[in-house]
């Protein structure tokens, strides 16, 4: 799902990272209770979402025992979301079928060397659990954030795209007691798997997308991390230009006129719907004169995904060689947009700088001192081959802080 609307910025905002996550195993606060063997899970569901799974094979010498176990939660990093209740609400543990709901609480620090990523562990998700004698079985699960950070700066008109990193934290299960027998490891890469890397721990086999470790006898506390790096700033670019209209803006086009079909679907939030029309057609963008002055600077973008993504082969024939821009029924001042083709439809979306002649001729109305009536209107004309299609269409501004 893609939408695509012109939406105002402020220049200067902060870097931003993920919100606060779970990052690892659960350690736990016992010298008799032993991990015999685990079976962890790890599914990439997008470009910032992780799913984990854990499950733990427990030996317990003694008579039935109640112990504290803790999930490391980090700090979510400069411009990150705090909220721990997040961050608690997805643990999900399961002694022999029971649930057993986490606080987030303050606890020793876990050093990690991704701070600048918001991965600081500063919080632990804390419970008591109750262990039986003899053997028993204990789950955990819950959905994470990959690492990141994506950097800003006062001339973008949207954030970079970023890459992703995949950490996840082994050492705290070294507080079982004695080394576990085996910990099986299988990371499902899904649509990473040709965009990762591994960098610990060594010795990983990769089959298709899946990458796996058996790690016999070990000592978590001297294996503390899995650490794999991500390719996604192209996925993570088309994924800032999708989340364009969290926030309506005024700036949103009232009137798109084509000349057949329905504009509707250039702004409907949906890819594989698209607008299609011969070489040499124009969409025009209305937008009803402005309720109050805008004096700062601002800059301009267009944003778009050009092609019909309805099938491979419709995207493959369909994008237009190039986009023109003019005022409505004007030849000047004028101009072109290159359009790439990405082999993907989510690899796709583009922003392209509008010029300072363009910028201003646009913004006229929202610079004039006395109420203007006439709408602003632009004219983007697709050159291309016999049919031109574009999946979404839209504007985005930037404009300086007062």
């Amino acid at each position: 799902m893609v939408t695509l609307l012109l939406g105002i910025a402020l220049a200067n905002g902060p870097d931003r990272n993920p919100g606060r996550t779970p990052l690892g195993e659960m350690r736990v606060a016992t010298d008799s209770v032993r991990l015999v063997h685990e079976e962890l899970e790890i599914t990439l569901m997008s470009v910032d979402e992780v799913e984990v799974r854990a499950t733990y094979q427990l030996h317990n010498p003694g008579e039935s025992a109640v112990i504290r176990f803790s999930v490391p939660v980090t700090s979510g990093g400069e411009g990150g979301d705090f909220r721990e209740s997040n961050a608690a609400a997805s643990v999900r543990v399961l002694s022999d079928g029971r649930f057993v709901p986490c606080l987030v609480q303050e606890g020793e620090p876990l050093p990690t060397p991704w701070a600048a990523l918001g991965g600081t562990v500063d919080r632990w998700c804390t419970a008591d659990l109750t262990v039986p004698a003899g053997s028993s079985e204990v789950r955990m699960s819950y959905e994470g954030a990959l690492l990141f950070q994506r950097p800003q700066s006062p001339q973008d008109l949207l954030p970079r795209g970023a890459d992703r990193k995949l950490v996840y934290a082994l050492a705290p299960a070294g507080s079982w007691a004695k080394k576990p027998d085996e910990v099986a490891i299988t990371v499902d890469l899904a649509m990473f798997r040709d965009r990762a890397k591994v960098v610990q721990p060594e010795k990983s086999t990769r089959d298709g997308r899946f990458l796996t470790w058996s790690l016999s006898k070990p000592d978590l506390e001297k294996v503390p991390w899995i650490e794999v790096d991500l390719r996604a700033a192209d996925l993570d670019q088309h994924a800032v230009i999708a989340g364009l209209n969290a926030t309506p803006s005024p700036w949103s086009p009232a009137v798109v006129r084509v000349p057949e079909g329905d504009p509707a679907v250039l702004r409907d939030a949906d890819a594989k719907t698209a607008w299609c029309g011969p070489g040499g057609s124009a969409i025009e963008l209305e937008w009803p004169p402005p309720t109050e002055r805008i004096e700062a600077a601002c800059r301009l973008g267009l944003v778009h995904i050009p092609g019909d993504a309805s099938s491979a082969e419709r995207w493959a024939k369909t994008g237009p060689q190039s986009l023109t821009l003019t005022p409505c029924g004007a030849e000047t001042p004028s101009q072109p947009v290159p359009v790439r083709r990405a082999s993907s439809p989510d690899q796709s979306g583009q922003v392209t700088p509008i010029d300072a002649a363009l910028t201003e001729a646009f913004l006229a109305a929202w610079r004039a001192t006395e109420p203007v009536t006439t709408p602003t209107c632009v004219r983007v004309e697709l050159a291309g081959t016999s049919e031109v299609c574009l999946a979404e269409l839209a504007w985005h501004a930037v404009c300086d802080r007062p």
